[in-house]
């Protein structure tokens, strides 16, 4: 019997990690720096991040320790039994380029990357690191529109061919109706509200992997910069969750780096923009009310219709136009494919997230990003982050562990991570 070299399993080890870092960051380019690229699909596009997620699980030839979940890989199956059965009996005729992208998208949600604890911070460190240039760039935007003039801030879609790029989100948005200035979407962002909804990710991946002051205080900045405030809300509802762990000393210098924000933040008529946008609950028709109220008024009528618990409309029948676009995720999946289905979606996310991933504090705000973002059911980046992030990089030990950073915070294997340069 011949023996294993231990060179050999050092190296053998070795690739696997850089494969896994690898993998973690050419999505990572992937979900924020290419975002607004997409490719043509079904007489529409897709969004490019989408087939290099999965062209980059072919880093397996390389020693990527990719395996699938028997118990996701059931909720999974279950999950398709249930929409083919909902697509039967609805006796509509199915989208199939959109029941294709959903069975597609979700299938990442079964693979599982096993990765030691060093690994899993280069990934998350390499997050961190664009997602600090993206924070420069929100700035950067901001100093150039206040003092050449909004005109002369570049933007992707004067510079890219529109055949290149993921249509149907409103990429310049000025700061209220009627100004000039333009809310900053990190040039690379589909809208503001992206980035916004990204810092705040970046905020808590950095509260619980890194806990640096200067970087919590700068992605605070910039969440307030970005002058969308889906990050704060998303941010918001998870605070209870966020504070269970958390040091004392930490929350003090939240909430100075908040109530210090807040302030030059409502000096730059900030409160008063997010005000205006707070009273769109109420407007039937706004980009607040169809992104959240709408959905759930719908979600409460198929709740009177007893066959929506097993029948849905069919794939694609979501209501959109006029009458706004569905962008709950789980309300469009309850509207197309009945309860059971969102039910076994919810079960295969959930268990996918939150069963010993990277972190339940990071995998709750992933929950709420994919759920309250306004991406709808099958927008690959409201999916495949949460996937990338909570989902397939499993530490091989009862992960991150939390414990232990909260312990003893300061013992960081990696070298402090520098930002990118603008």
């Amino acid at each position: 019997m011949t023996a294993i070299h231990p060179e050999t399993t050092d190296r053998q080890a070795q690739l696997s990690r850089n494969a896994a870092f690898g993998f973690g960051a050419a999505n990572i380019v992937a979900l924020v720096i290419l975002q607004g690229f997409g490719v043509p699909f079904a007489g529409s596009s897709v969004q490019l991040c989408l087939p290099i997620y999965f062209a980059s699980l072919c880093l397996i030839v390389f020693g990527l320790g990719l395996t699938i979940s028997p118990v996701r890989l059931l909720l999974y199956g279950a999950m398709v039994a249930a929409m083919a059965v909902s697509q039967m009996l609805s006796g509509a005729i199915a989208d199939a380029p959109a029941l294709m992208l959903v069975l597609v998208l979700y299938a990442a949600f079964v693979i599982e990357i096993p990765v030691d604890s060093q690994t899993l911070k280069r990934v998350f460190g390499f997050f961190q690191a664009t997602m600090m240039g993206v924070a420069a760039l929100v700035f950067l935007q901001h100093a150039v529109q206040f003092t050449l003039g909004p005109a002369a801030w570049p933007s992707l879609r004067e510079l890219v061919p529109a055949s290149l790029l993921f249509p149907g989100y409103n990429y310049l948005q000025p700061f209220d109706y009627g100004s000039p200035y333009i809310k900053p979407n990190g040039f690379f962002f589909l809208e503001a509200s992206f980035v916004s909804q990204f810092l705040a990710i970046a905020l808590v991946v950095e509260l619980v992997m890194f806990r640096r002051i200067w970087f919590m205080a700068i992605f605070v900045a910039a969440i307030f910069a970005s002058l969308a405030g889906s990050g704060l809300l998303i941010l918001a509802l998870a605070a209870p969750v966020l504070a269970v762990r958390a040091p004392a000393r930490i929350w003090l210098a939240a909430a100075i780096l908040l109530a210090a924000t807040g302030v030059v933040a409502g000096a730059l008529g900030w409160t008063e923009v997010t005000g205006r946008r707070i009273e769109e609950f109420s407007m039937p028709g706004s980009s607040a009310y169809n992104r959240y109220v709408r959905p759930m008024q719908q979600l409460g009528q198929l709740v009177e219709e007893p066959e929506r618990v097993i029948v849905g409309h069919g794939a694609g029948r979501a209501p959109i136009g006029d009458v706004g676009d569905d962008t709950l995720p789980l309300s469009k999946m309850a509207y197309e494919y009945g309860f059971v289905a969102t039910l076994l979606l919810i079960a295969l996310m959930v268990t996918a997230m939150f069963g010993g991933g990277s972190s339940a504090r990071i995998a709750t705000l992933l929950f709420l990003y994919y759920n309250l973002g306004g991406g709808g059911l099958s927008v690959p980046v409201y999916v495949l982050l949460p996937a990338l992030l909570a989902a397939n990089l499993k530490p091989r030990r009862p992960a991150l562990p939390e414990r232990l950073a909260d312990e003893a915070p300061a013992a960081d294997p990696l070298p402090p991570v520098r930002p990118l340069a603008a």
